[in-house]
């Protein structure tokens, strides 16, 4: 490529023996293409990431559709499920869809992806073209997430030690990372240092508790949602609109539909055997976004590694964390969050 061409890749390929932390070798591969910068990183019995613009992600991410998202122009009726991966995305996005759709939940895996797309890995365009009244998925921190004073944004907040440990399983279960054979207390040091997609967890989460008092913005904590999920399934209507939320009180019948249908168990139940035939049957439909035929064509290919959603439990970090492991997250956690209120949230709820 000539000198003076403007817009180049840099393919970087980090090997790092895990050993000996502090030695690295670096392969640094160039070509020349129509995007800004893409890096790939690969560490040694690490998962495998690449880095867009900045951002870490796993490597089903397309530069294109990822800067398409992020140019998107957001619509006064846009509503955004907003989270840290693993902190509850898909039940919330199940419990929006069901109020919208009055408790009966989705008839197939493509209606939910087109109702609730996933904003950074379809792309605007799948945006654009969803089935309104919807909801868009995304993981996005604050500062990266296209807004409008009108559009809504509803956050959902997970302690940390469920989180990491949630976001083990899926990144050990997800053929993008290569981390099939991946040890816990390996995931558990990415985890702390911030050095799994999408960033560090605890500024992720900060970004968005100072935007908690906007009119636009619910900030609401998974473990709360999870003890009494019939008064936050009436916050989440109420905060959709007026009308979602009369309808649940008016109708036990409907609000009983939502809150059996949202169930963990019965997500599994209804859930799986969508998403199943989502990932394995060809597309129908073919007017479906490039972003979502994307990801259903490589959903068909790693058909096994697609799940998502697990346990969906209170503490199940007690299974996995060393003392050691409980005090250095609890350290971490009082020297980022000691300002919030999520530190009373948490001991409420027998986490720290």
């Amino acid at each position: 490529s000539e000198p003076g061409e403007l817009e180049k890749q840099s393919r970087l390929l980090i090997r790092v023996n895990s050993r000996k932390p502090h030695t690295r070798n670096i392969q640094l591969r160039r070509r020349s293409v129509r995007a800004i910068m893409e890096t790939e990183i690969r560490i040694c019995n690490r998962p495998a990431y690449k880095d867009i613009d900045g951002l870490r992600l796993n490597k089903y991410f397309k530069p294109e559709l990822y800067r398409s998202a992020l140019k998107y122009q957001p619509r006064p009726d846009d509503i955004f499920v907003v989270t840290y991966p693993k902190c509850g995305t898909t039940w919330v996005q199940h419990i929006g869809y069901l109020i919208l759709s009055k408790g009966v939940p989705p008839p197939s895996g493509l209606d939910f992806y087109r109702r609730s797309p996933f904003f950074e890995m379809f792309g605007a365009e799948a945006v654009e073209d969803m089935t309104r009244p919807g909801l868009i998925k995304t993981h996005l921190p604050y500062h990266l997430l296209p807004r409008h004073s009108q559009a809504k944004y509803l956050y959902v907040c997970r302690n940390p030690k469920d989180a990491c440990v949630s976001y083990f399983h899926h990144t050990r279960g997800f053929h993008a990372y290569e981390f099939a054979e991946g040890k816990f207390e390996d995931y558990f040091d990415i985890y702390m240092e911030g050095e799994n997609d999408y960033g560090d967890y605890f500024d992720h989460v900060l970004s968005w508790y100072a935007h908690r008092g906007d009119p636009n913005v619910l900030f609401i904590n998974y473990e709360d949602i999870k003890e009494n999920p019939r008064k936050y399934v009436l916050n989440i209507a109420k905060f959709i609109n007026n009308d979602c939320y009369n309808m649940l009180t008016d109708n036990e019948n409907i609000l009983q539909d939502v809150l059996k249908y949202s169930d963990i168990k019965s997500m599994r139940e209804y859930g799986a055997e969508n998403i199943k035939n989502f990932f394995t049957k060809p597309l129908k439909d073919n007017n479906v976004p490039p972003g979502l035929r994307t990801f259903h064509e490589l959903a068909q290919r790693y058909p096994k590694s697609t799940g998502f959603i697990r346990k969906g439990i209170v503490g199940d970090c007690k299974q996995h964390l060393t003392p050691e492991m409980h005090k250095r997250m609890e350290d971490k956690i009082m020297q980022k969050l000691s300002h919030t209120d999520l530190i009373d949230v948490w001991r409420k709820h027998d986490i720290m």
